[in-house]
């Protein structure tokens, strides 16, 4: 994935997090079905690039500034589930095999 592929992906997480409230729901099962080939570290980056990002553009009473909290919590999760398929010796690589890894293991972030 290029540097522009990974900022447009921090750019949709942003989108999604501040422009709805439920934005957080669907971001990552999205960004997973958008970007297949993708990293699942890229996606961990891009949500916790994200985050920072939202930190910096609002200040701490703005309605959008906890959708950082949300970006961060969603990476932690994340890392968890990368974390899970390696202790079930699944190894997820890219977004395709995370993706397949939910359907067959895990499905919170399928039905989130």
């Amino acid at each position: 994935m290029s540097a522009r592929d990974t900022d447009s992906m921090i750019e949709a997480i942003i989108e999604a997090l501040v422009s709805r409230d439920d934005g957080w729901r669907d971001v990552v099962r999205d960004m997973v079905r958008a970007y297949p080939e993708s990293s699942v570290h890229e996606l961990a980056f891009a949500l916790t690039a994200a985050a920072s990002a939202i930190e910096s553009m609002y200040l701490p009473q703005s309605p959008s500034y906890p959708a950082a909290q949300r970006a961060y919590r969603l990476a932690a999760l994340l890392g968890a589930d990368i974390y899970a398929a390696r202790m079930r010796r699944v190894w997820v690589d890219d977004l395709a095999s995370l993706e397949a890894y939910w359907r067959d293991h895990d499905d919170y972030f399928l039905t989130l």
